[in-house]
């Protein structure tokens, strides 16, 4: 009875949040996969995780700001939620590699092993979507 009632009871928006966040962390880098994990779920301290990480707690918690304004992005969002559907498999990867995990042209271009200009011209093509993604919302 108990159990019943607290599975039907409505979440803290902030839980939700950081869910949402957490459903979108796993597209990052495993590194960055860790440090939000550690900050949002296991709720352990900046400076703790600065002094493991051998770091300035103010560039932890910049780190982790950059990482949790990323994830909030519409073209993050875009790409995680309908882009794996709605793009061809090769385009939404290189979407994610460069929008979500902030590689640079040229590690995706070594990656898939295509050219830097076709990489380029892909991700104009994700911009593309995007845009005519976000119109028709």
């Amino acid at each position: 009875m108990l159990q019943e009632q607290l599975l039907s009871t409505p979440r803290p928006l902030a839980d939700r949040a950081i869910d949402a966040l957490m459903r979108r962390a796993r597209f990052l880098l495993p590194t960055d996969q860790a440090l939000l994990d550690l900050v949002l779920v296991r709720q352990l301290p900046v400076y703790a995780i600065a002094k493991l990480r051998g770091l300035h707690p103010g560039t932890t918690a910049r780190h982790v700001k950059k990482l949790i304004r990323r994830l909030q992005q519409p073209m993050v969002i875009a790409l995680i939620d309908r882009g794996r559907q709605q793009l061809p498999e090769e385009l939404w990867q290189v979407g994610i590699a460069y929008f979500v995990q902030r590689q640079s042209m040229a590690r995706i271009a070594d990656l898939h092993q295509i050219t830097l200009y076709r990489v380029r011209v892909m991700l104009d093509q994700v911009r593309g979507w995007a845009k005519a993604h976000h119109r028709s919302l």
